[in-house]
């Protein structure tokens, strides 16, 4: 793991969300064929470069900067789902091979889709990923809220250069 020293303090739970992941996708998928996994943590200023994936070397994102009391708000989203994500990559881009500028649903969708059954594995099923006082929010109700912003967005069959900008 290559960690930036002020995030230091997410090293534990990005490895907790690695080994998470690992142990749920070769239940389901098979076991992970390399002998190596590198999660990097993108420098400050490089935003961008959070969550991108590559054979056996993933970046992954920050966890929550400013963290509220746990009595207001918790949450297992930022960051952790990023490694999560970016990890699965290492399955379906990875070994199934899906080709991701042609059809980027194969690769995106399937990848999300497991990593709802990692977080289920991790957190037991419809286990919360937002908790909000004593109001907790599940990974899918998430994923239906997100759907109230984006419903419109372009056609899921789309290849990757005919998608619109998401942060226009």
């Amino acid at each position: 793991q290559l960690i930036q020293p002020e995030h230091v303090a997410d090293a534990d739970a990005d490895l907790a969300a690695q080994i998470a992941a690992l142990a749920s996708m070769e239940a389901r998928f098979g076991p992970y064929p390399w002998s190596t996994i590198t999660i990097v943590h993108a420098p400050e200023g490089a935003g961008g470069a959070g969550g991108m994936e590559y054979p056996t070397l993933y970046t992954t994102s920050d966890i929550m900067a400013a963290k509220p009391p746990p009595w207001l708000l918790q949450e297992r989203v930022t960051g952790l789902f990023t490694t999560i994500h970016e990890f699965g990559h290492q399955y379906f881009q990875g070994l199934l091979a899906s080709d991701e500028f042609s059809e980027p649903w194969l690769d995106e969708g399937m990848n999300t889709f497991s990593n709802g059954m990692v977080f289920d594995d991790w957190f037991g099923a419809g286990g919360w990923v937002i908790r909000v006082g004593d109001q907790a929010v599940s990974l899918t109700e998430l994923a239906r809220l997100s759907l109230l912003r984006g419903a419109d967005l372009d056609p899921v069959a789309s290849p990757a250069d005919a998608y619109l900008a998401v942060n226009r």
